[in-house]
């Protein structure tokens, strides 16, 4: 569904994720993903052999790639992991080769969509670079009971705050405020879930967690997990809520 910036990528299409590089992968459900490490300096002089030209440009970013033999190297995925060519947990030597023979013929025969030289490349690229660097950091400071400040994630990112605003609707539809308003309400009904309604209280969870405008709290767990914060710390008695299930940031 998406690979890296790369969105909603074709069939058709061959990756090639340089060593010390990033991978950012989103797939749908139930898939089953197949990685080929290869030896990169091997490659590219074979690549260089085939083709005549310097492959050395490929190697600063994830390429996307159109080729037509990219059901060829599928099939010899296939052939592969399946066929007689397996030795218990390892694949046979000859196997290996047939299937890297596949892969290089592919990409000496593709069309290039992209040698990561573009600005619209590197920009979707450090537009993950940066909604991922924020995440971490939200990740961290609220596992020690820390809430962040924008200011504190400009800081760690070391961009603007209007920079990080579009890096985050571009890579999640929301702004880094939303994200960590959900972060902050999921952490809410953890305490909710965990404690005893006669040990604590739901605004003090709530303002533990930086809500002081307690009726839009309010309004927004209801709308996050449908139910008043005041009833998932009632049914915490019952022993009911320990099977709920935590809204799913998306």
């Amino acid at each position: 569904m998406r690979f890296s910036h790369f969105l909603s990528p074709q069939d058709s299409w061959l990756y090639f994720l340089p060593s010390d590089a990033e991978l950012d992968l989103n797939v749908a459900g139930g898939s089953d993903t197949f990685y080929l490490c290869l030896d990169q300096d091997r490659l590219l002089a074979d690549m260089h052999t085939l083709s005549g030209r310097d492959w050395s440009g490929v190697t600063g970013a994830p390429q996307g790639f159109s080729s037509a033999d990219t059901e060829r190297v599928a099939r010899a995925f296939s052939r592969v992991l399946h066929g007689p060519a397996v030795d218990g947990p390892a694949l046979l030597a000859n196997g290996i080769e047939m299937l890297r023979d596949s892969a290089l013929m592919a990409l000496n025969g593709a069309t290039e969509l992209d040698t990561g030289g573009s600005r619209a490349l590197r920009s979707g690229w450090r537009t993950q670079r940066l909604v991922s660097t924020a995440r971490e950091f939200m990740d961290a400071c609220l596992q020690v009971g820390r809430v962040p400040g924008v200011a504190d994630l400009c800081a760690v990112t070391g961009v603007s705050e209007r920079t990080l605003q579009y890096a985050f609707r571009s890579a999640m539809q929301l702004t880094p405020v939303a994200y960590l308003r959900t972060l902050r309400l999921n952490r809410v009904r953890a305490d909710l879930l965990a404690a005893a309604p006669t040990h604590t209280s739901v605004t003090r969870s709530a303002m533990h967690w930086g809500f002081v405008h307690l009726g839009e709290f309010a309004r927004d767990y209801q709308r996050l997990f449908g139910e008043r914060p005041s009833h998932t710390l009632a049914r915490r008695g019952t022993g009911a809520a320990s099977r709920a299930l935590f809204a799913e940031i998306r």
